[in-house]
């Protein structure tokens, strides 16, 4: 475990084991996950079979989500669009509630959405809102805020991209971390994808 300031970002590189998930390759083997560079999100949304073409189930008014945060515990939030009317139109913007206790906002990418028969879709092309959608709704499916004001985004996979705070942006990728003044921790990862080592 190891905690390093990039560019007057201080981010604490840290394991956490998950029983629940002892059958799920994480960073560092089954179960073992680094929940500041990798996230778990699960809806309450059945899976249509057929995601890797791009073909996803909407959203709806009962959606929940459970997420991991970036400190290692984990937070629900509810999916609560906002209404606007006006000019006899209604149209929504994605909302979303987190639980009681939670100190954590969830944010979603941002479009017109329409309410059909309990589900949600982007206003003008018909197509189900699900943030995983990478082809419609782009590379940042979600973005966790802490009561800071840090945020940090997440691609559909659950792999952090970029961590917000302040004016500072760290980019993240595969290869580490890095900051705009150069500033890095490198990353190495073994040919199943778990993490070997991690340099400054």
């Amino acid at each position: 475990d190891l905690t390093v300031t990039l560019g007057g970002v201080t981010v604490s590189l840290a394991r956490v084991y998950d029983s629940f998930a002892a059958d799920i390759e994480g960073s560092f083997g089954a179960g073992w996950w680094m929940p500041l560079l990798e996230t778990r999100v699960s809806v309450n949304v059945l899976p249509t079979g057929a995601e890797a073409q791009g073909l996803f189930r909407g959203f709806r008014t009962d959606t929940r989500a459970y997420v991991l945060l970036p400190d290692g515990t984990t937070a629900g939030f509810r999916f609560t669009p906002l209404r606007h009317d006006q000019g006899g139109l209604t149209w929504y913007e994605p909302r979303w509630t987190a639980d009681a206790g939670v100190n954590w906002t969830l944010t979603t990418p941002d479009t017109v959405l329409e309410l059909g028969a309990g589900a949600f879709y982007q206003r003008g092309t018909g197509i189900p809102y699900h943030p995983a959608n990478a082809a419609f709704f782009g590379d940042v499916a979600w973005t966790l805020t802490d009561s800071g004001g840090r945020a940090y985004r997440y691609d559909a996979e659950g792999q952090l991209q970029a961590i917000l705070s302040g004016q500072q942006i760290l980019r993240v990728t595969d290869a580490g971390l890095f900051a705009a003044n150069g500033e890095r921790v490198a990353i190495q990862r073994d040919a199943a994808g778990r993490v070997s080592a991690i340099t400054t």
